[in-house]
């Protein structure tokens, strides 16, 4: 917990895969906001040994059928892909 942000984290080595949920606790008028979703990653990309690919998605179901949750929360979720490859030896 940090002031209004509660985190939660997991990380499956074999996989490769966090999950990760974010809640933030807003006053009024405001709703409460939860991300949560998965982050991957593989080494290797493009015929690149030393480079990493990152992918960051959402939990799907949760935030596809409805942007709240039951307790009346906003649903929130990123995708995105990250490419990072050295620049110098």
């Amino acid at each position: 917990m940090n002031g209004n942000t509660e985190r939660t984290l997991s990380y499956d080595d074999y996989s490769h895969t966090c999950r990760y949920s974010i809640e933030l606790n807003l006053s009024a008028p405001f709703k409460n906001r939860k991300f949560s979703g998965h982050q991957s990653f593989m080494k290797g990309f493009d015929n690149d040994p030393g480079s990493y690919v990152v992918a960051v998605y959402d939990n799907g179901e949760d935030t596809i059928n409805s942007n709240f949750c039951s307790s009346g929360d906003f649903l929130g979720g990123v995708t995105a892909l990250f490419v990072l490859k050295p620049t110098a030896p």
